[in-house]
């Protein structure tokens, strides 16, 4: 692995893979190199290659610290792995793959158990008790058959998950418009505050300098006569005779030919242009109006029905252990997601997991009994996010559903069964 992908980032949506090498490098690695299409620079793992001296606690509470979801893929030895000493490895509290667990339910990040090679999810009493509760998340299997059509329930999970984590972000708080005026309004005082003075200083010094002998008030400064050298001023300039207006004549009269003999103008009459008549308008018929053009009414539309599931097994009236395998068909399950549920005697529905079938309809899970002696295994889909999202949350798996949510639907028969008490198991192991 790059030795890029060891340095922990801000906490970003980005996305953890929880693995052992002795059990699943081979499956870890695959499922890296598919996550990196949709999700490329949010992925890292291999936190264990840390650099000497560096407290591997803390650098594995920053890693884990800095992501929304934390896949752990579980194989078949990763319950039974050991260390030199021959003890369980899973039982060191100072073991990576534990601390890192520990330190995503620690911090309330969505874990996402990833079940590889057929590998059954453990139970509460296998693992140590800071990670019990482990057991209770849903997990997502990865078929070696199927690996593509898996990897893609996986993405759609992680990205609606980060979808929700994005909206529940909060928002940059907003700079009221008085701060921001009073802001701007600033810089303007404090150069208002320097140029008054100096205004204030020069009107003085003008109104100062106007009073004074050598300002412009000073009669000493008007213009006087220039004195000759006898003693006697320079004479005013006589007046010269004015130039005669010039008589302007009107349009129609002519000036005389010779001005040395006078002669009356000759007026010519002024010949009026004929009166222009102004054209006749004619009025604008008026125009007809169009009529509205009715629009069809549109066709109601079809009501899509669910899709019908049927349990083939357990029949109605079998005994389970604290696990049974439920399979069955879901045909036609189109954009609808199906989860596999129960229901206790109170009337509570607690999803148990998301149902995948198969493209002939057929699907197999497995599903945690109930703690009451008799409850009902049902089918319920949903067609509306906010009732997936409701199904899909882990509150909802452990304090049930008193009602389904609007979207949701009993869409299978409902089966009764008996849970195999102590005595059973030992009597009866079937």
């Amino acid at each position: 692995m790059r030795p890029d992908l060891v340095k922990p980032r801000a906490r970003s949506s980005n996305i953890f893979i929880n693995y052992r090498r002795e059990d699943s490098s081979g499956h870890a690695g695959r499922l890296f190199d598919a996550l990196n299409v949709p999700f490329a620079g949010r992925l890292f793992m291999d936190i264990d290659t840390l650099e000497p001296g560096v407290d591997f606690v803390e650098a594995i509470e920053a890693a884990v610290g800095s992501c929304e979801v934390l896949i752990v893929v579980i194989g078949r030895e990763w319950l039974a792995i050991k260390n030199a000493a021959g003890n369980r490895r899973l039982d060191d509290p100072a073991d990576f793959v534990r601390l890192e667990v520990e330190s995503a339910l620690a911090r309330k990040i969505r874990v996402i158990p990833v079940l590889v090679q057929d590998t059954p999810m453990p139970r509460a009493e296998d693992l140590p008790p800071s990670i019990a509760r482990l057991a209770r998340r849903n997990a997502i299997e990865l078929s070696d058959a199927r690996w593509a059509y898996d990897v893609e329930r996986l993405v759609r999970t992680i990205q609606d998950i980060l979808a929700e984590k994005e909206a529940a972000a909060p928002a940059p708080p907003v700079v009221p418009e008085k701060a921001v005026a009073a802001k701007t309004a600033r810089p303007v005082v404090w150069l208002l505050s320097l140029i008054a003075p100096l205004l204030i200083v020069a009107a003085a010094l003008f109104f100062w300098m106007r009073q004074t002998p050598g300002g412009q008030d000073d009669p000493s400064r008007l213009v006087q006569p220039a004195r000759l050298e006898g003693g006697g001023t320079t004479p005013a300039p006589k007046p010269t005779p004015e130039t005669p207006p010039v008589k302007v004549l009107p349009p129609n009269v002519e000036p005389a030919r010779n001005p040395a003999k006078p002669s009356p103008p000759v007026v010519k009459p002024i010949r009026k242009p004929p009166p222009v008549k102004p054209p006749a308008v004619a009025k604008p018929e008026p125009k007809p109006e169009p009529k509205p053009i009715e629009s069809p009414s549109p066709p109601p539309a079809p009501v899509v029905q669910p899709p019908r599931a049927t349990i083939t097994a357990p029949a109605q009236g079998d005994k389970v252990g604290p696990s049974v395998q439920v399979q069955g068909t879901l045909p036609g399950l189109g954009e609808r997601l199906a989860f596999l549920c129960i229901r206790q005697s109170n009337g509570a529905i607690y999803p148990r997991g998301e149902v995948f079938p198969e493209a002939d309809g057929r699907f197999s899970i497995q599903l945690r009994s109930s703690k009451e002696k008799t409850f009902e295994i049902l089918i319920v889909t949903s067609a509306g996010k906010d009732a997936t999202r409701l199904l899909r949350d882990q509150k909802s798996r452990d304090d049930g559903l008193p009602v389904l949510p609007t979207g949701a639907s009993i869409s299978s028969g409902i089966v009764t069964v008996k849970r195999q008490g102590t005595f059973g198991k030992i009597f009866n192991p079937q």
